[in-house]
């Protein structure tokens, strides 16, 4: 189980670097994360969700940049 800081690339492309709290993603971390219809986001996660500021690019170029909580625009 990861519990600290530190860097992830996973399988998908998804990259993650930051701490981790009993195996989620957590605290400050940037973890961008390219879905498949191409959408984006960069930011910080939390429990395994964006938690705090970040910037997500939608397919189509429209971005968001601001809060996030649990994972929605905040």
């Amino acid at each position: 189980m990861q519990h600290g800081q530190g860097a992830a690339t996973y399988r998908d492309g998804h990259v993650y670097h930051g701490g981790w709290k009993e195996g989620a993603e957590h605290v400050q971390g940037t973890f961008t994360l390219t879905l498949a219809d191409g959408s984006k986001y960069v930011g910080q996660f939390k429990n395994n969700l964006p938690n705090g500021h970040g910037t997500y690019t939608f397919a189509d170029g429209e971005k968001y940049v601001g809060e996030f909580k649990d994972g929605k625009q905040h």
